[in-house]
């Protein structure tokens, strides 16, 4: 790609006769990108993974049931003896090449995901085994020899040529057109062992689990050799355990439709992306291979460009004008930085998301648009990682709890931020809660920082805050957090579009703005002044020259404002009386905050630092607003006290959050029982009031909790009747 861009310079010439002015055109042009290496773009290794003008790949589906299944027989969605109609045909895939649904089914996600470059149809069939699991069993049949003996009773029903379309001459060597060999088949399972005394030695003895765990998937049709079919010996079924073989094998089709398809989208991608290289090696990351503690099932630029679906913009130098980064899913367009130097070669991935896309569910509380990085440390996908925004943390586990869901899980707790800490996005290494327990997971319980209390939540799965967005987190660079290898970018909004200032050039990395300022704190002087410390940034233009700006917000009037600008990395505010320790009460006493911004040696200036408050006393009553003005946001997350209270039957709850998540809102009687659902919704930020109706309850003390990302908080009402 080529920029051209004109300058016109002001070129002043003297001489002792004549003075003139000139405007003179110089023509820069940009290197053009680098061409991306083939080898970086295979396409799929056991089956194609370009099906397009009027090309497809026709999987066959067949749902199965044991014949002695006893698992839940009236189970709406696949009752026993009764195909699963909900999710057959359509609702799981298309059947032709002109249906094009757009029901999130696997069709629709895979002409998503490969922008129309991938065409997957199928057919789906029901089928009930004609031996009970102990038959199979004390024949030693294992998985391979089942799937055989189904599809062998199938071959009177089914024409199996309508599933080969394609030659597999190779790894990364496919043809259109027959080849013998049936393409790619998935098998079903409603239940393996889930109604036995023992389901994992049950699955282990027929093929479905190691002895410890059943599996949830395994991308092959277990072992059993060659079928052949058709009546003949010119078309066969590869049930092998690897290579160009025919199938996948799902085993937990009681977990519900969603589950399947997730599982069945990870094991053939398998077969397009490859074995054990394709496991993903982090939590928080999303893609076609994503297992548990992983963001979302969605495609990552790196799985996409492997498979031919998409080519990353490139550029080993520094461009002229920011890359514009449009909307990642839908448009495909991805920014990959190489690491100068690197050798085998390292790269960041930015990916631009915009929640354009049904299938974008890049976080799961809020929002979360914005700019998200992937790090590629080696040549496979077991490489990726990613770079949350919100940096690193210390995370150590606090202790033990059980998860609503029954679990013992490890509650972790967040200190201070550091390069050498994790993402809480990422698994962390801790003590097992139990004998045999993992020493490694992802955080999905955690300390709230604001009360102490337990709150479960899987922050591998979004916060609202893992994304790079202008005004939040705007700078990477070698010297922030997280901190990356030998390059910085910068996200910008233009002309209400996100494009990226990318620096690689030796000599021009800090040529960005300072990075975000880290753990700032706020605590009483012994002047009882609130006393502000935070980290150094160390970028080497902060290092020589560098300085810093406190910002205070005190009312709603106000808002933030400039207080004044330091070199060192602490500020005592003599302003201000600290108010307290609680539970002392003093007089107008009322919340102040504080934020700190860098401002390097070109006098470039960071975003604002995380803001801290302080509890002041003193301050004139006409000086503090309780609301802010129609239309701004609050600054804090609060729960209000219900009015009236006591009650009698309804009552007011009012409650702030100052960004947008999923929200929760309930009420519990005594005894901790939940009495009543008032809000489970994602809310933008602002101020609510709830009516609470109690006319249906009994007189008593009651208790309400708010729930939203990392707050929580709980108040008493009294019901009087």
């Amino acid at each position: 790609m080529k920029t051209v861009i004109k300058f016109f310079l002001l070129v002043l010439l003297f001489s002792h006769q004549l003075n003139a002015q000139y405007s003179v055109n110089i023509e820069i042009v940009e290197p053009p990108m680098p061409e991306l290496a083939a080898s970086e773009q295979p396409g799929g290794r056991m089956i194609t993974s370009i099906a397009e003008n009027g090309k497809y790949l026709r999987v066959l589906i067949v749902f199965v049931q044991f014949k002695d299944d006893n698992w839940n027989p009236n189970w709406t969605e696949w009752k026993k003896n009764s195909a699963p109609t909900g999710w057959m045909n359509t609702n799981i895939i298309d059947q032709t090449i002109n249906q094009n649904s757009t029901n999130q089914n696997l069709t629709h996600y895979y002409t998503a995901m490969s922008l129309g470059h991938y065409k997957v149809i199928g057919n789906t069939y029901h089928w009930v085994t004609s031996k009970t699991r102990n038959e199979y069993i004390s024949l030693n049949w294992k998985r391979g020899q089942i799937n055989k003996h189904i599809l062998q009773e199938m071959d009177n029903f089914i024409d199996y040529s309508i599933y080969d379309k394609w030659s597999k001459l190779g790894e990364y060597n496919h043809a259109w057109g027959a080849d013998g060999e049936v393409d790619m088949i998935w098998m079903v399972y409603r239940n393996i062992a889930k109604d036995l005394p023992n389901p994992p030695y049950t699955a282990w003895q027929l093929g479905f689990g190691d002895g410890v765990v059943l599996w949830s998937g395994e991308a092959s049709l277990g072992g059993g050799g060659t079928l052949y079919v058709d009546g003949g010996t010119t078309r066969w079924i590869d049930l092998g355990w690897y290579g160009l073989v025919s199938g996948v094998t799902m085993m937990m089709g009681y977990n519900g439709l969603g589950y399947v398809k997730n599982v069945l989208v990870h094991e053939f991608g398998h077969h397009l992306l490859g074995g054990n290289e394709a496991h993903l090696g982090t939590a928080g990351l999303w893609a076609m291979m994503a297992g548990y503690g992983s963001r979302s099932q969605m495609a990552n630029s790196w799985e996409r460009h492997r498979l031919g679906w998409l080519n990353p913009m490139q550029y080993n130098y520094n461009p002229l004008i920011p890359v514009p980064l449009q909307d990642h899913l839908t448009t495909g367009q991805a920014l990959r930085i190489l690491i100068p130097g690197s050798n085998p070669a390292r790269y960041y991935y930015l990916e631009n998301h915009q929640r354009i896309s049904p299938f974008d569910n890049i976080d799961y509380i809020g929002d979360g648009k914005g700019i998200y990085v992937i790090y590629q440390g080696g040549t496979g996908e077991s490489s990726l990682r990613f770079w949350n925004a919100e940096g690193r943390s210390i995370w150590t586990r606090d202790h033990c709890a059980f998860h609503p869901n029954g679990a013992n899980v490890p509650v972790f707790k967040e200190g201070l931020q550091s390069p050498s800490g994790k993402f809480d996005t990422e698994a962390i290494s801790h003590t097992a809660c139990y004998a045999g327990g993992s020493t490694l997971s992802p955080i999905e319980a955690f300390v709230s920082p604001i009360n102490g209390q337990d709150v479960f939540q899987p922050l591998f799965a979004g916060d609202n805050r893992d994304m790079m967005k202008p005004a939040y987190v705007e700078v990477f660079n070698p010297k922030s957090n997280p901190s990356v290898e030998g390059v910085s970018f910068q996200v910008i909004s233009e002309s209400n579009q996100l494009k990226i200032i990318q620096k690689v050039e030796t000599g021009t990395i800090y040529n960005t703005p300072p990075s975000k300022p880290q753990n700032l704190a706020a605590e009483r002087s012994q002047n009882n002044h609130p006393y502000l410390t935070w980290d150094a940034n160390q970028e080497p233009d902060m290092t020589t020259g560098g300085s810093y700006r406190i910002e205070k917000y005190t009312t709603y009037e106000v808002g933030w404002f400039n207080l004044t600008t330091t070199t060192n990395t602490y500020y005592e505010d003599p302003t201000e009386n600290y108010c307290g320790p609680p539970p002392v009460q003093c007089e107008n006493q009322h919340n102040i905050r504080y934020r700190v911004r860098a401002i390097d040696n070109t006098q470039q200036l960071s975003v604002p630092s995380d803001s801290v408050i302080a509890t002041v006393q003193g301050a004139a009553p006409d000086k503090i607003s309780a609301e802010p003005p129609k239309g701004e946001n609050p600054l804090d997350y609060s729960l209000i006290q219900n009015y009236p209270n006591p009650f009698n039957p309804s009552t007011t709850i009012s409650y702030t959050i100052p960004k947008n998540g999923l929200v929760s809102l309930k009420v519990f009687d005594i005894l901790g029982n939940e009495v009543a659902a008032l809000v489970n919704e994602t809310q933008s930020a602002g101020y609510y009031e709830v009516n609470f109706n109690a006319s249906n309850l009994p007189s008593g003390i009651y208790f309400y909790t708010l729930t939203s990302g990392k707050f929580i908080s709980t108040k008493k009402l009294i019901l009087l009747k």
